[in-house]
């Protein structure tokens, strides 16, 4: 893992849809409420369509068209979370990003962030909190529009939880923002200055020396990878999605023990559960299974990483709310957990093992989990 900002996807594909639409969020139209199959985004089909992003009920795309950038977006706009000055739900390109050029979008619940290329965020929507609305900044309870994140600059890598961000930055430092009930900041929160300090980037304080140059986040949790293959986390744990040996949730990050040799190259994480994906393609599970998410074959919640002996030759992972899914390396597409409405692609039931989803002589460039839908980049096989 290298400190430099992600790189572009150059490759086109079709966007498919599945699993839950009653936001919008599988941009088929106001009539399509659930789809147990993958379906085609039609509206985006000549839209040279590069990237794509989920969030609990919202959708992203990123066009990369006659040389013009623009960013596509469907489902629930509560609070402003599509960037765009309409309320409807169907697929439209957002606004307050015309002079910005975006590398990276995350998707949370009712907040969205992209990265730009010369390493600034801007963000939408608002948070939430256990009692409601938390607000956006300090200034407003949400916003409509992206607008700039002031305080952090140079960033290379962001993430949204539920309702909260993380980012790092060139130099490896860690910010995170937002609601921080659950430990999910990494960082004591002072309860007089609640709301001002949690909605302002701060940077977690580290060994010196520690440079992260990763970072990811799931419902309320947050993993970070250090340029040395260290992986720390924190936030909530009541189901053991830290990997931590219990079930205890933590404010302050702690290490992650990883077998030895094991490389990172991606991480999921879900809502309750988190899967870490090795270089090597075979795959670490930890946390929240009674939906068969964690693909281990059982039921049982597992707190510490554990090898998922038939997961292999994966290269991406993506989780859901209760649910996973994979890309192997010959582009074949694989989805386990909870699918009762249609987010696993094969027609509505649980998968109890990692099984390959028929696409009908496509491959996969890209497959993302959301709340309880799935979005695919797909590409007819040669």
């Amino acid at each position: 893992m290298a400190s430099a900002l992600p790189k572009e996807s150059t490759t086109v594909g079709e966007v498919f849809v599945m699993g839950s639409g009653e936001c919008g969020q599988l941009g088929l139209g106001p009539d399509e409420v659930e789809r147990l199959r993958p379906a085609k985004i039609k509206v985006l089909a000549d839209k040279n369509i590069t990237d794509i992003v989920a969030g609990g009920m919202s959708t992203f795309a990123i066009s990369n068209h006659n040389n013009t950038q623009t960013i596509y977006s469907w489902g629930c706009n509560d609070q402003g979370c599509l960037s765009r000055g309409n309320e409807e739900t169907e697929v439209f390109p957002t606004e307050g990003l015309e002079d910005v050029h975006v590398v990276e979008i995350a998707a949370g619940d009712s907040i969205t962030a992209v990265l730009s290329d010369k390493g600034l965020v801007y963000a939408c929507g608002t948070y939430r909190a256990n009692n409601g609305i938390f607000g956006f900044d300090t200034g407003s309870r949400e916003q409509r529009k992206f607008v700039r994140v002031e305080g952090i600059k140079n960033v290379i890598s962001i993430a949204a939880g539920a309702n909260h961000i993380a980012a790092i930055t060139v130099n490896g430092k860690l910010y995170t923002w937002g609601v921080g009930e659950h430990g999910e900041l990494g960082r004591r929160i002072m309860e007089r200055h609640k709301v001002g300090s949690s909605l302002i980037p701060r940077a977690i304080n580290f060994t010196r020396g520690t440079k992260f140059v990763k970072v990811y986040a799931g419902g309320y949790h947050t993993f970070a990878v250090t340029n040395n293959n260290e992986v720390y986390t924190f936030g909530l744990n009541n189901y053991g999605q830290l990997g931590l040996g219990d079930e205890i949730s933590r404010e302050q990050p702690e290490q992650v023990e990883l077998p030895e040799g094991f490389v990172i190259k991606d991480i999921g994480v879900g809502e309750h559960h988190t899967i870490i994906l090795g270089e090597d393609g075979k795959v670490l599970s930890f946390g929240r299974n009674d939906s068969y998410q964690l693909g281990l074959g059982d039921n049982n919640p597992h707190n510490t990483p554990t090898l998922a002996p038939e997961l292999k030759n994966l290269v991406s992972i993506s989780c859901g709310s209760a649910f996973s899914l994979g890309v192997t390396k010959d582009g074949d597409f694989m989805a386990w957990g909870y699918g009762e409405c249609g987010q696993l692609g094969n027609s509505g039931v649980d998968e109890e093992k990692p099984t390959i989803i028929d696409l009908k002589g496509r491959k996969v460039i890209k497959a993302e989990a959301g709340g309880q839908h799935s979005v695919l980049l797909l590409h007819p096989r040669q």
